[in-house]
């Protein structure tokens, strides 16, 4: 079985860390982030005790008035 680990920083210059370990699904929301701030994210997948990692992706949350309607 493979699972996931999440893993976000706040700049290139930070650590990344583990925010979720052990996911067992291929969707995950982030409840932990904040609203107007930028984050990078990386998805490592385990199977059988190795683990690769996702290359970055660069995430902008919003505050939005209208789209904070369907919060």
């Amino acid at each position: 079985m493979t699972t996931f680990n999440v893993y976000r920083r706040d700049t290139s210059e930070d650590t990344p860390v583990a925010i979720a370990t052990g996911v067992e699904v291929t969707n995950y929301v982030d409840t932990t982030a904040a609203e107007g701030r930028t984050y990078l994210y990386s998805i490592g997948a385990l199977k059988d005790g190795h683990e690769k990692v996702s290359p970055e992706i660069l995430v902008s949350t919003v505050n939005h008035p209208v789209l904070s309607l369907f919060k």
